[in-house]
């Protein structure tokens, strides 16, 4: 599923128990942690309302607050050591949390504690209903970002068997690891962690996990846990890449997997900082807009943003693309890669990273036109034409409205820019600079519609060589 900036669920609506059941042990992992999005985890694990009436005071606190310390008790937490955020005032409620969070350290110095994902075991009410795990694995770490990221949801069932399945060995030995990871940073793991970790980890072995909606096979992609590199995805004929961060040396393997066609959706900047000749290589480049992460569903701009740029995520809230993702194709086969790993080499070489990949068979080709529609929100829109295979070079493509000039001179070669939108359906050309959004981009943002944008190669390559040369 996809998580959108405005969605603030996080992780409460799946740490609900399934009905007749408890919430009897939880393991999370993140890299960045908010102590106060921390705080609502144990609170989404409870039956009880947050709130009275319009938003009042809960008719019983006393009971609120035994199920958070109960709820709590039964969480573990790893992150990255030193990336967790403290609030600024005194929250007497994290005193629950003591025991929960564990700072951890990668077996690679170079890398970092990167994963996002929690795996729950619910208990039964009654004694002869089976037990119920749940895997949640995602993009997004625990704190309130808003941007776009991605979650995949497993429900199984605990068997009754003494071997385990082979498919949940990756899971097992990552569970396995944790306690490993924590005692290199320092810290004393308590004894119901590790013991917690310990039983979780040989109890997943026999879980029988239902495939996901529209697939039938999956595999489970722990990276770095033991200190070895490891790239999952290969060799496929196309190739989709949606990543916030990418890297010369990751695009290039990436590049060498897909044997007829790769594409790349991923924020400006970073694209800028690319070579110019490795972005002639790729098939499709997609420009990831910004300015639409920071508009709600009524089309109205949010001016409540955090954010930050960089090459990793910083401590503050994020906003724009979050999201990474792999999708590929080998025949008629498709394969979906979800999780923490974003597109450079320090993901699948240093890092400590979880991905999952589901795989099935791709439906027949449609016998009629599909709609002019964006892959994702907030890219730019592909036209039926774009999504059949395309040369290397193609002609220049005007980036401003129908009715209105370029604003720059045509491009050598232009990233995959939207069908041409009348004035007044939600995008108008821009006369002056300071309206456009970025360089390359002539439409303005309307109320009517999320915005669009088109965005041209040669700005992208200006951009890149100006950071060089800096």
């Amino acid at each position: 599923m996809t998580l959108a900036p405005a969605d603030r669920r996080l992780l409460f609506g799946v740490l609900e128990p399934p009905e007749d059941h408890r919430l009897d042990h939880a393991i999370g992992t993140t890299f960045t942690l908010d102590l106060l999005a921390l705080l609502r985890v144990p609170l989404a694990a409870t039956t009880l309302p947050w709130s009275g009436p319009d938003g009042g005071r809960v008719e019983n606190p006393f009971a609120l607050l035994a199920a958070l310390r109960q709820n709590a008790a039964r969480i573990s937490l790893y992150c990255h050591a030193g990336m967790t955020k403290v609030p600024a005032g005194e929250v007497p409620l994290l005193a629950f949390l003591e025991d929960c969070v564990h700072p951890v350290t990668p077996p690679r110095p170079e890398g970092v504690f990167h994963p996002k994902m929690w795996l729950l075991r619910f208990a039964p009410l009654d004694e002869d209903e089976p037990v119920l795990y749940r895997l949640v694995v995602l993009s997004r770490n625990l704190t309130f970002d808003r941007s776009w990221d991605t979650a995949v949801t497993f429900d199984g069932r605990l068997l009754d068997r003494q071997r385990g399945l082979a498919e949940n060995r990756p899971l097992a030995a990552f569970i396995g690891a944790l306690p490993g990871m924590a005692e290199r940073a320092g810290t004393e793991l308590p004894t119901v962690a590790a013991d917690r970790a310990r039983m979780m980890g040989e109890e997943v072995r026999r879980v029988r996990w239902e495939t996901p909606e529209g697939f039938d096979t999956f595999t489970f992609h722990p990276i770095g846990h033991g200190g070895k590199p490891s790239w999952p995805v290969t060799g496929f004929h196309r190739l989709l890449v949606i990543s916030p961060f990418t890297s010369e040396t990751a695009i290039r393997r990436l590049r060498a997997e897909a044997s007829q066609e790769l594409s790349i959706v991923s924020r400006f900047e970073t694209l800028a900082a690319l070579d110019p000749a490795l972005l002639e290589d790729i098939d499709s480049v997609d420009v990831f807009d910004e300015l639409s992460a920071a508009v709600d569903g009524d089309g109205q701009l949010d001016s409540d943003k955090g954010g930050g740029d960089g090459t990793e995520e910083p401590l503050g809230d994020l906003m724009g693309l979050h999201a990474k993702v792999f999708v590929g194709k080998r025949g008629r086969r498709a394969v979906v890669f979800v999780g923490s790993a974003n597109a450079t080499e320090a993901a699948f070489e240093h890092n400590v990273e979880f991905v999952v990949d589901s795989r099935g068979q791709r439906p027949p080709p449609a016998s009629t036109a599909s709609t002019n529609r964006s892959p994702m929100p907030g890219c730019c829109a592909r036209s039926e034409s774009a999504r059949r295979p395309l040369p290397r070079r193609r002609p220049p493509v005007c980036s401003a409205s129908s009715s209105g000039p370029p604003t720059s001179s045509p491009p050598e070669r232009s990233v995959r820019a939207p069908p041409p939108i009348p004035t007044g359906a939600g995008c108008s050309p821009s006369t002056s600079p300071a309206s456009s959004i970025l360089p390359g981009c002539a439409c303005t943002p309307g109320r009517s519609s999320r915005p669009t944008c088109g965005w041209s190669m040669s700005a992208l390559h200006q951009r890149s060589a100006s950071a060089r040369a800096s």
